[in-house]
Protein backbone atom coordinates (compact mmCIF):
# COMPACT_ATOMS: atom_id res chain seq x y z
CA UNK A 1 0.00 0.00 0.00
CA UNK A 2 1.36 3.39 -0.97
CA UNK A 3 0.83 6.30 1.41
CA UNK A 4 -0.77 9.39 -0.05
CA UNK A 5 1.39 12.46 0.37
CA UNK A 6 -0.24 15.88 0.63
CA UNK A 7 2.68 18.02 -0.49
CA UNK A 8 3.55 20.62 -3.09
CA UNK A 9 6.93 19.02 -3.70
CA UNK A 10 8.50 15.62 -3.05
CA UNK A 11 12.26 15.10 -2.92
CA UNK A 12 13.63 11.58 -3.03
CA UNK A 13 17.20 10.70 -2.07
CA UNK A 14 18.33 7.23 -2.98
CA UNK A 15 21.55 5.26 -2.86
CA UNK A 16 22.51 2.25 -4.91
CA UNK A 17 22.86 -1.05 -3.10
CA UNK A 18 24.80 -3.36 -5.46
CA UNK A 19 23.49 -6.91 -5.04
CA UNK A 20 27.06 -8.26 -5.08
CA UNK A 21 28.14 -6.32 -1.97
CA UNK A 22 29.39 -8.65 0.75
CA UNK A 23 26.96 -7.39 3.40
CA UNK A 24 23.99 -8.35 1.20
CA UNK A 25 24.81 -12.00 1.88
CA UNK A 26 23.28 -11.47 5.34
CA UNK A 27 19.87 -10.93 3.68
CA UNK A 28 19.84 -14.33 1.97
CA UNK A 29 17.49 -17.06 3.24
CA UNK A 30 20.18 -19.13 5.02
CA UNK A 31 21.18 -16.11 7.11
CA UNK A 32 17.69 -14.66 7.66
CA UNK A 33 15.89 -17.94 8.36
CA UNK A 34 18.59 -19.86 10.24
CA UNK A 35 21.91 -18.22 11.12
CA UNK A 36 20.66 -14.73 12.02
CA UNK A 37 17.04 -15.57 12.81
CA UNK A 38 15.63 -13.02 15.22
CA UNK A 39 13.06 -13.68 17.91
CA UNK A 40 9.51 -12.57 17.07
CA UNK A 41 9.73 -9.75 19.62
CA UNK A 42 13.12 -8.59 18.37
CA UNK A 43 13.25 -5.02 17.23
CA UNK A 44 10.02 -4.14 19.00
CA UNK A 45 10.45 -0.91 20.88
CA UNK A 46 8.39 2.18 21.48
CA UNK A 47 9.04 4.70 18.75
CA UNK A 48 7.98 8.28 18.19
CA UNK A 49 6.50 7.96 14.71
CA UNK A 50 4.98 11.11 13.26
CA UNK A 51 1.59 10.72 11.56
CA UNK A 52 2.24 13.91 9.62
CA UNK A 53 5.82 13.46 8.51
CA UNK A 54 8.20 15.26 6.19
CA UNK A 55 11.02 12.70 6.12
CA UNK A 56 11.38 8.94 6.23
CA UNK A 57 14.71 7.42 7.21
CA UNK A 58 15.54 3.82 6.24
CA UNK A 59 18.60 1.72 6.90
CA UNK A 60 19.56 -1.96 6.71
CA UNK A 61 21.35 -3.52 9.67
CA UNK A 62 21.22 -7.33 9.56
CA UNK A 63 23.79 -8.09 12.26
CA UNK A 64 22.00 -6.69 15.33
CA UNK A 65 21.32 -8.79 18.40
CA UNK A 66 17.73 -9.55 19.44
CA UNK A 67 17.66 -6.73 21.99
CA UNK A 68 19.25 -4.12 19.72
CA UNK A 69 17.53 -1.61 17.44
CA UNK A 70 18.76 1.08 15.10
CA UNK A 71 18.35 4.59 16.46
CA UNK A 72 18.93 8.08 15.11
CA UNK A 73 20.17 11.25 16.80
CA UNK A 74 21.23 14.57 15.44
CA UNK A 75 20.90 18.33 15.37
CA UNK A 76 17.57 19.99 16.06
CA UNK A 77 14.69 19.54 18.45
CA UNK A 78 13.10 16.57 16.67
CA UNK A 79 16.38 14.62 16.75
CA UNK A 80 16.80 15.71 20.39
CA UNK A 81 19.99 17.73 19.82
CA UNK A 82 22.29 14.70 19.76
CA UNK A 83 20.97 13.28 23.03
CA UNK A 84 21.73 9.59 23.49
CA UNK A 85 19.46 9.34 26.56
CA UNK A 86 16.32 8.81 24.45
CA UNK A 87 17.26 8.69 20.77
CA UNK A 88 14.57 8.05 18.17
CA UNK A 89 14.24 4.31 17.69
CA UNK A 90 13.56 2.91 14.25
CA UNK A 91 11.06 0.10 13.69
CA UNK A 92 11.88 -3.12 11.87
CA UNK A 93 9.96 -3.42 8.61
CA UNK A 94 10.99 -6.44 6.55
CA UNK A 95 14.74 -6.01 5.90
CA UNK A 96 14.62 -2.27 6.67
CA UNK A 97 14.72 -0.28 9.88
CA UNK A 98 12.65 2.87 9.38
CA UNK A 99 11.19 5.93 11.05
CA UNK A 100 9.06 8.83 9.86
CA UNK A 101 9.62 12.24 11.42
CA UNK A 102 8.37 15.76 10.82
CA UNK A 103 11.38 18.01 10.27
CA UNK A 104 9.43 20.91 8.74
CA UNK A 105 10.33 23.26 11.62
CA UNK A 106 14.05 22.38 11.65
CA UNK A 107 16.96 24.37 10.22
CA UNK A 108 18.84 22.89 7.27
CA UNK A 109 21.33 21.52 6.52
CA UNK A 110 20.75 19.09 9.37
CA UNK A 111 23.36 16.64 10.65
CA UNK A 112 22.57 13.22 12.09
CA UNK A 113 23.92 9.72 12.67
CA UNK A 114 22.51 6.25 13.08
CA UNK A 115 23.35 4.30 16.20
CA UNK A 116 22.52 1.15 18.10
CA UNK A 117 20.26 1.12 21.17
CA UNK A 118 19.80 -1.78 23.60
CA UNK A 119 16.13 -2.29 24.49
CA UNK A 120 16.85 -4.61 27.42
CA UNK A 121 19.10 -2.19 29.31
CA UNK A 122 17.55 0.95 27.74
CA UNK A 123 21.01 2.24 26.90
CA UNK A 124 22.54 3.80 23.85
CA UNK A 125 25.47 1.65 22.69
CA UNK A 126 27.32 3.27 19.80
CA UNK A 127 27.09 5.61 16.82
CA UNK A 128 27.95 4.40 13.33
CA UNK A 129 31.52 5.00 12.17
CA UNK A 130 32.44 7.90 9.91
CA UNK A 131 31.43 11.50 9.51
CA UNK A 132 28.01 12.83 10.38
CA UNK A 133 25.39 12.43 7.72
CA UNK A 134 24.09 15.69 6.28
CA UNK A 135 20.52 16.26 5.16
CA UNK A 136 20.43 19.14 2.69
CA UNK A 137 17.41 21.16 1.63
CA UNK A 138 14.39 21.97 3.65
CA UNK A 139 11.25 20.14 4.56
CA UNK A 140 9.06 23.02 3.37
CA UNK A 141 5.86 23.71 5.24
CA UNK A 142 3.81 21.18 3.31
Amino acid sequence: MVDEIAADEVMLFDTWNFAGETENAFFTQPFQNVLLKRQKSAGKAKTKQSKAYSHEFRVKAPMLKDDEVVCIAGAGAVLDNWSTEKPLLLEKNSTWWKIRVNLSAESFPLTYKYGIYNTTTNNFLVFENGDNRILMGDAAKK
